[in-house]
């Protein structure tokens, strides 16, 4: 059993290394059938840059130079931006447009290779807008594969699919098979990582099919590795398993890729334990982990390390057991905190990303109209032209169509300006939102998590010194606090999923009796505690429509707020009836009330302000907010009447099912 435990575990962490894993060897592949003809191409683009040194460049050379930029990105990453500057400007020189967005994408894959993630965003998506005007399957297949690849970076898996499926539609279309390669198997890690196993190895056949055609070898080492850990992750410890590491390690002894060989030698640890050939499996596992080591791999020797201590604990081993899985938690707890610092810097990343990208669109918005409108003007001089050739009289006839044309053009402007206030108000609302947030982020979860470390480590040093009533009442508060930073980490999650991303409403026909009683059962310590009389009082029988989790969020929320704010002995009542053809769901307690100037700003994020509850329990104001939203989201209201020193009762409507 325990071992399971710790396989589970070693997949988890071994799930994200995958897509890394793949593009630095599709890379290192390309660099090695690339090199041989890169000295000759730069001294001809050294040369073409001499001759047109003051002059402007034709589109054959700009196409040179663009194609070295490309070849030079992981070799020299600064000489790499040099030329595709110069291949924007040159192009932009003479209205070359394909060459802009071939320059713009250039710029956008080293800035992605420096992780400069935002920067390399808003380049690509301007190539990829300039594509999209065009009919070139190759340049917007690019732009879409490209950003597929940065929303992976970002963590945002819906839309890196989304894009790598309009990648590969494009490259299908024009027939560019080689760029599939790639598409397929970035798309079998996402799916991998989404554990939909099914289409990951779907499209990892897909790839594999390519490479052989291809005869890319070691595009198929990594492959058959990737179906060997589908089947390790599926617990199908099969003879098709060893199958595909062994053919995995049959190419890569030609290649010597030792990123590889540590996946390959501890997959086999893997299937060796697993058939209880224990010698065997420590034997491979000691030998991935000297790979691990040569790579300088954080991540894979923190997974050898759990392997091996799973080996050693079946071998009855216990010190070595011991040994391996203490450095593994080591190992776990510093990429752990380097992730969650990487999570933090992704969702600025991703808000920044949807600031620029409005910002983007709204300028190509504007450039469009100013072209329409210069395009509309050539046609009325042209009319005015022929016109007065032809006869006097029809120029009375194009005034009239003048002026009306004229009107249409303010009346577009004065749209457009409207609209662009409008997403001024929106990008200023978001601003907003986004200061709260990281306030939060920084103060009221920063500030619990470093309380909670200090009273643990007083927590260590009191049982150092057998003094365990005080542990135990540090041991208490440590509880609470990190309770606290549970729910507001968990809240803010909620929050966050509803603003950067299309939430995903799945409603559904339930009692809401079900979800009130399980709200009841995780507060019953809370309630018991400050000595609350629950009231419950059904009045309908009928079931609600809506979806089923974010009302379980919603019902837990209001009844952890009107305990927080209710005072020791008072009550707490939660009503089921029918108001105006809808469900009524009530929240009522006798607690200390919301003052009326406070009632106006509950639902705003930015403006509501968190209050302390009736024994000093702490909150944010993301709580009433949040499920304000979720409420909306599932075509429902929610309804809030106080008194100060009396109580709060707070009303959701819902649709009933049909």
């Amino acid at each position: 059993m325990l071992s399971t435990f710790f396989q589970s575990i070693i997949i988890l962490f071994m799930k994200n290394i995958l897509l890394v894993l793949f593009l630095s060897f599709s890379c290192f592949n390309s660099i090695r059938a690339q090199i041989a003809g890169l000295n000759e191409l730069k001294q001809e683009v050294d040369s073409i840059l001499v001759v047109y040194n003051n002059a402007e460049l034709d589109t054959a050379a700009i196409n040179k130079i663009n194609k070295l930029s490309v070849d030079y990105r992981y070799k020299s990453p600064d000489s790499s931006m040099f030329y595709a500057k110069i291949a924007y400007l040159e192009s932009s020189k003479i209205d070359y447009e394909n060459g802009v967005i071939q320059a713009l994408y250039a710029q956008a894959g080293v800035l992605l290779l420096k992780g400069d993630y935002l920067d390399a965003i808003t380049l690509s998506l301007e190539g990829l807008i300039k594509a999209e005007t065009g009919e070139n399957d190759f340049l917007i297949g690019s732009g879409f594969h490209m950003q597929a690849i940065l929303y992976q970076q970002l963590k945002n898996d819906t839309l890196s699919i989304q894009n790598f499926k309009k990648a590969s539609t494009y490259f299908k279309k024009g027939g560019f098979t080689s760029l599939l390669l790639n598409i397929y198997n970035n798309l079998g890690v996402v799916y991998y990582n989404l554990e939909n196993y099914e289409l990951a190895k779907e499209n990892y056949l897909l790839a594999m099919e390519i490479a052989r055609d291809q005869t890319n070898k070691l595009g198929q080492a990594i492959i058959y590795n990737n179906l060997a850990w589908i089947n390790i992750k599926t617990q199908k410890f099969t003879r098709e398993t060893s199958l595909y590491l062994d053919s995995a390690a049959t190419i890569n002894k030609e290649m010597k890729v030792a990123q590889l060989n540590a996946w390959i030698y501890q997959g086999r640890s893997e299937i060796y334990l697993y058939n209880g050939e224990l010698d065997k499996a420590e034997k491979y596992g000691l030998q991935a982990l000297e790979f691990a080591i040569s790579i300088n791999s954080k991540e894979k020797r923190r997974d050898i390390r759990e392997t091996l201590s799973r080996i050693y604990a079946a071998k009855n081993d216990g010190m070595k057991a011991f040994n391996q899985f203490k450095i593994y938690k080591e190992l776990s707890e510093k990429l752990n905190n380097e992730l969650t610092e990487k999570k933090a810097l992704m969702l600025q990343l991703n808000y920044e990303f949807e600031k620029k990208e409005l910002a983007i669109r709204t300028e190509q918005k504007e450039k469009e109209t100013f072209l329409n409108q210069e395009l509309s003007f050539q046609k009325q001089i042209i009319i005015v032209a022929f016109a007065s050739l032809i006869i006097f009289s029809l120029i009375t006839v194009y005034i009239f169509k003048s002026r009306k044309a004229v009107m249409e053009s303010n009346h577009l402007l004065r749209e457009t300006k409207n609209e662009m206030q409008i997403q001024r108000d929106i990008l200023e609302e978001a601003n907003n939102s986004k200061n709260k947030l990281f306030s939060i982020i920084s103060h009221d979860l920063r500030g619990p998590m470093g309380s909670t470390w200090i009273m643990l480590e007083e927590v260590k040093t009191m049982l150092e010194d057998k003094s365990y009533d005080e542990a135990n009442l540090f041991l208490d508060l440590a509880t609470n606090s990190s309770k606290n930073s549970y729910e507001l980490l968990e809240n803010l999650l909620h929050w966050a999923r509803t603003q950067l991303e299309a939430a995903n409403v799945s409603p559904e026909s339930f009692d809401p009796h079900e979800i009130i009683d399980d709200g009841l059962k995780v507060l019953q310590n809370s309630l018991v505690s400050k000595e609350i009389q629950v009231g419950l009082n059904i009045k309908t029988q009928k079931q609600v429509f809506a979806d089923k989790e974010m009302m379980r969020i919603v019902i837990r929320n209001l009844m952890s707020n009107s305990i927080k704010f209710t005072p020791k002995q008072g009550s707490l009542h939660i009503g089921v009836s029918e108001k105006d053809q809808k469900m009524c769901i009530s929240v009522k307690d006798s607690g200390i009330g919301i003052s009326a100037e406070r009632l106006q700003n509950l639902f705003s994020f930015t403006e509501n302000q968190s209050t302390r509850g009736t024994e000093g329990e702490v909150g944010t104001g993301l709580g009433l907010v949040l499920c304000n939203e979720l409420v909306q989201l599932n075509n429902g209201s929610l309804h809030v009447s106080s008194e100060i020193n009396v109580g709060t009762q707070i009303e959701i409507l819902l649709p009933f099912t049909s």
